[in-house]
């Protein structure tokens, strides 16, 4: 029983399984072949059935192009991707299992349980060895391998005394993934929601699509794609039919279903007649295909966002306008935002601010019976706290759902921000895509939840770095300023300013937080950061130990003063040495600032405050993957101008595990590298090379991002993925001083590229000129 079966993972290598022969040759040479073989195996691991479906595929593949050698070679690259896993399960089972080893159990559970061979969601509620079940007590006590050669037993026996009751129930299920809608709970069909009924006129379009597609083939013909797409429909279907089906099985599914039914319209609009008096001569057959993969995106792309919506929708407005009190084990965990708002309640009443939040309980709406858990205190420093200040007159619900509301303007405005002032380019029907990737990732969805800080900082730090590269240091130290009074960590973007010898940024900073230091004193009360730095701070510092830090200090401290226990893992430190941590953090901390310091003369502006960023969050004594949505300049500029290579396909991974939740990912990974988590849920005991590597892939993403902002090559190249940006030279205000420059030089005008200026850049050399400051303009 692998733990690898979570849909949206099926769904993403499904998509590329079909993607790469679509669109490419897999088997065009004997490299392709082993690549393709590699990622066969891996899809493989990810699922048996998409082992099956890239089978399929590969075997069509080597047809078409008659290179059976190249085939061979993809299969055996394939089975030595799987090897490692197969003796892993020898070594434990005593048995070969290449893959998932659930089979036995999927085929009892649809012909022994369900009457008509069809699985709801209460089956697995009721009888699935993972749950709090009978079945459970059997599955520990006999052994997984036992276990399921007892239900391999139990299938075979009722198939023998009833095979028409088999084939009966695989009819069932070939009709329930195909023409007739079975919801996944029961209790819809109860209720009869409008769901249900959208379900019903729905659910046969794809497959009839399919029939229309082959019925006219004949005719109209099959592009590549359309074979390809047809093929994987079939052979991913096959055998759920044949062995266990329910409705979440087919969802991945959802981007070729809408293929399907998208080229089928195509084809009907295709046969009607041409209007009435319409001249126009027919296109010729290629003609449509100009803007087919146009309209294939646009169709996947909405399709996607439908079925993340669909899925998550619910849940992701719980959360907004929630709260949302997610269970974390015996209790439920009260969201952050608690803190700000309790405090600022306190100062309406006429109380300090940092008083004891035991008292916070009985004013949140907790579940009945419900012990919630909060900070002994308010853990945000006094800037926080003014900015609350407001939301203490609301009831805490309501106060979370104006907080989240206003915090994601804030984050449309700072995307809005970054995208025109780099000159990205994003093709339309990329922007649903991106968008809903973009709120259903784990730092949007933990902000939400817990109605965190970081969108308040976010607008700050874009404002900085915008005011940074129109060359008004000012107001781009004001800004930091103003964003380190509310968090702390955001102060080191004022040492990246003296790093770099820009000391008006750096002193107007430093003004700004003493500015702020005086009126949130004055508002709150004189002694407000006496008691956050000698009271609040040093009972904060348990946090920076636990495992799911994703900075620097606390991979040390994980490593050598790690907190014990923090759910679901326990790390054994190397050797218990809290002053070995402690080195290693200012050892890191300070390699950091002097490689951002070194490197980021060499870079572009843009590039060098993007490092800032993400080595503000590296040196950051705590971390949470929260905090990521920070990261939205340094994503912004590196979408526009990482190279293609090896570079970009790290950006990609990099931004696929900062997307992703620490606990999922590290519970993935686990699974993957050995036994899952048991069913009693009791903690993973971690040894140093697990906590070093699996346990912070969050960290070394974020060194992998430094570095590529670093040290990457800029791409001047068409298209730089997505996004493309425009370059701006390594100084303050650059953007503009090098076109008044190239300008004024005609030498140089004539060795470059051909100089844009806007309007405003126009009458800004001007000005220039007239002023007597021609000489400023040149090199």
């Amino acid at each position: 029983f692998q733990v690898t079966h979570d849909c949206w993972l099926v769904l993403l290598a499904l998509t590329g399984t079909v993607f790469v022969p679509a669109c490419r040759r897999p088997l065009r040479t004997a490299a392709s072949a082993g690549t393709w073989g590699l990622y066969g195996g891996l899809t493989a691991l990810v699922s048996p059935v998409l082992g099956l479906v890239w089978g399929v595929l590969t075997l069509a593949d080597a047809i078409r192009e008659r290179s059976a050698r190249r085939a061979i070679v993809s299969a055996a690259v394939a089975a030595v991707t799987l090897l490692p896993w197969a003796a892993r399960n020898y070594s434990v089972f005593g048995r070969l299992i290449p893959v998932k080893s659930n089979l036995d159990y999927e085929l009892y559970q649809s012909q022994c349980l369900e009457p008509d061979g069809v699985l709801r969601v209460d089956r697995f509620r009721k009888d699935h060895p993972y749950g709090r079940t009978p079945e459970h007590a059997a599955y520990r006590r006999l052994g997984e391998a036992a276990y399921l050669d007892e239900k391999r037993a139990q299938f075979r026996a009722s198939v023998r005394a009833d095979p028409w009751d088999f084939a009966r129930k695989v009819g069932h299920r070939f009709l329930a993934a195909t023409l007739i809608y079975v919801p996944l709970d029961p209790r819809d069909e109860a209720e009869n929601s409008w769901g249900l009924w959208v379900g019903r006129a729905t659910h046969a379009l794809p497959f009839l699509s399919a029939i229309f597609l082959v019925v006219s083939a004949p005719w109209s013909g099959l592009r590549r794609e359309q074979k390809v797409v047809l093929l994987a429909y079939a052979a991913y279907l096959v055998p759920y039919v044949l062995v266990s089906y329910y409705e979440r099985y087919a969802f991945p599914l959802l981007p070729l279903k809408v293929l399907l039914i998208v080229w089928a319209a195509d084809r009907i609009l295709g046969l009607l007649p041409p209007p009435a008096g319409d001249g126009t001569p027919p296109a010729p057959a290629s003609a449509g295909r100009a803007g087919g993969p146009q309209l294939h995106l646009w169709a996947a792309g909405l399709a996607l966002c439908a079925a993340a919506w669909w899925w998550y929708g619910d849940d992701l407005q719980a959360r907004v306008l929630g709260p949302k009190f997610d269970r974390h084990g015996t209790s439920v965990v009260i969201p952050d935002f608690v803190q700000e708002w309790y405090s600022a309640r306190l100062w309406w009443e006429g109380r300090p601010p940092y008083s004891s939040m035991r008292g916070a309980r009985d004013l949140l709406p907790l579940p009945p019976g419900d012990a919630g858990w909060a900070l002994e205190w308010n853990a945000h420093p006094p800037g926080a706290v003014l900015v609350a200040l407001p939301f203490g007159r609301l009831e805490f619900a309501a106060a979370l759902a104006v907080w989240n509301l206003a915090s994601i303007a804030a984050l449309a405005w700072s995307v809005a921000a970054v995208v025109s002032r780099l000159g990205c380019r994003i093709p339309g029907w990329a922007v649903a895509p991106a968008a809903t990737a973009l709120v259903l990732s784990a730092p949007f969805w933990t902000q939400v939840t817990h109605g965190q800080l970081n969108l308040v900082l976010l607008p700050l730090v874009v404002g900085a770095w915008a005011a940074d590269r129109a060359g008004r240091p000012v107001t781009t130290g004001a800004l930091v300023g103003a964003a380190a009074l509310i968090k702390l960590f955001p102060a080191f973007l004022l040492v990246y300013f003296a790093v770099t010898g820009r000391w008006r940024a750096a002193g107007a900073g430093v003004l700004a937080v003493a500015a702020g230091v005086i009126l949130t004193s004055a508002v709150l009360g004189f002694d407000v950061w006496p008691t956050y730095f000698g009271r609040v701070l040093p009972n904060t510092q348990e946090f920076a130990r636990a495992w799911s830090n994703a900075s620097l200090p606390g991979w040390w401290l994980k490593l050598f003063d790690p907190a014990m226990p923090w759910p679901p893992f326990r790390p054994w430190p190397v050797v218990r040495s809290h002053g070995i941590a402690v080195f290693g953090a200012l050892l890191s901390a300070g390699a950091v600032t002097a490689l951002l310091g070194w490197r980021s003369r060499a870079v572009t502006a843009d590039r060098g405050f993007a490092a800032a960023v993400v080595a503000m969050l590296l040196v950051s004594p705590v971390t949470w993957e929260h905090a990521f949505l920070l990261l939205l300049l340094p994503i912004a500029v590196l979408s526009g101008d990482v190279p293609p290579g090896k570079a970009r396909a790290a950006f990609v991974l990099v931004l696929a595990v900062l997307a992703s939740s620490g606990y999922s990912l590290a519970q993935f990974l686990v699974s993957v590298l050995g036994e899952p988590l048991g069913p009693s849920g009791a903690p993973w005991d971690s040894p140093p090379w697990l906590t070093a590597t699996v346990l912070s892939a969050h960290t070394a993403a974020l060194c992998t991002l430094l570095g590529l902002l670093l040290f990457a090559p800029k791409y001047s190249g068409p298209a730089a993925g997505l996004m493309r940006a425009s370059a701006v030279a390594p100084h303050e205000g650059a953007g503009i001083d090098e076109r008044k420059a190239r300008l004024a030089n005609p030498e140089s005008r004539q060795n470059s590229d051909p100089i844009q200026l806007t309007r405003r850049e126009s009458f800004a050399v001007l000005r220039s000129a007239t002023s007597g400051h021609r000489s400023q303009a040149s090199p």
